[in-house]
């Protein structure tokens, strides 16, 4: 309301000292009226929008049926990973269990199984290698692909622009894998106010599950 009632104060103060002044000629009101640019303004102007729109284009043409194959990629590999240890113990493959890291960045479960079944898949799982780096990417690539993947749909539902989304893309189409963006993403969310304590608690709660109903 303080800009509406300035901008009201504002130009009734104008129609006051109006009816004041001497008249203009409409050569003399089309030259006051109209505000002077020079060249290298409207050149700035003209780059701008087209980075703009070249930016929004690259969005568009984001691969991401290519970006949720590489998250399938490893979600597979993981959930397979999990029912290979329960094949392993002769547990039942219907088994319900979830996978997270803790505060000391080890991997832990969440399931219903006995003390030591638990603590012996859970070494295993710290041991594995390849499993513990693809459980990180998901960690990271899964959260980005949910975000590009809502954006996404809501653009070529709506026709509408994402100025953060826009961000996120880079000039260079050989910086646009999804680790690329997955990197400027988390970077982002750490930027925004009290970001970073809630992007690092995305990461750290962040689990997958095996046999989950919900």
């Amino acid at each position: 309301m303080g800009l509406l009632d300035a901008a009201l104060n504002f130009g009734a103060q104008a129609l006051r000292s109006g009816s004041q002044a001497p008249a203009q000629t409409p050569e003399q009101s089309a030259v006051t009226a109209t505000p002077t640019r020079d060249g290298n303004s409207m050149s700035e102007d003209n780059v701008t929008l087209e980075a703009q729109v070249a930016r929004q284009r690259r969005g568009m043409d984001l691969p991401i049926k290519d970006y949720k194959t590489t998250v399938a990629t490893d979600a597979d590999f993981v959930k397979d990973t999990l029912r290979t240890k329960l094949a392993e113990l002769n547990l039942s493959p219907d088994t319900k269990l979830a996978v997270r890291k803790n505060e000391l960045g080890e991997l832990e479960l969440d399931s219903q199984l006995s003390p030591e079944k638990q603590t012996r898949i859970e070494n295993d799982l710290n041991q594995n290698r390849a499993f513990k780096t693809a459980f990180d990417r998901l960690s990271v690539n899964q959260p980005t692909l949910d975000y590009l993947d809502n954006v996404s749909r809501l653009s070529q539902a709506y026709g509408t622009n994402n100025s953060l989304f826009e961000t996120l893309i880079s000039d260079r189409g050989d910086n646009n894998a999804l680790q690329d963006i997955a990197h400027r993403y988390d970077q982002m969310r750490k930027q925004l106010a009290n970001a970073q304590s809630t992007a690092e608690n995305q990461r750290a709660n962040y689990e997958i599950r095996v046999n989950a109903t919900a």
